[in-house]
């Protein structure tokens, strides 16, 4: 039997912090610019993580196309 397996987050305990409607809205933005649920995220930033900005992978996917589209232009350029 495999005990190395992580606990389930329904296993997990709840931890409450208190901030204002300002606060949590600014938290929120910037948790949706990661990409990230609101737990993910503080769970992230309180182990001590770097965050990840989704920008990051939307603006790498927007180049992988754009590499592919150039190749298929080269591809009709050489017939």
């Amino acid at each position: 039997m495999n005990d190395n397996k992580p606990k389930a987050r329904r296993d997990s305990t709840h931890i409450a912090i208190w901030v204002n409607a300002d606060e949590k809205e600014a938290i929120g933005a910037t948790a949706r610019q990661c990409n990230a649920s609101l737990s993910d995220f503080g769970r992230t930033l309180m182990l001590g993580h770097e965050p990840v900005n989704a920008l990051d992978y939307a603006t790498a996917g927007t180049l992988l196309k754009i590499n592919a589209d150039l190749g298929r232009l080269g591809g009709l350029l050489t017939l």
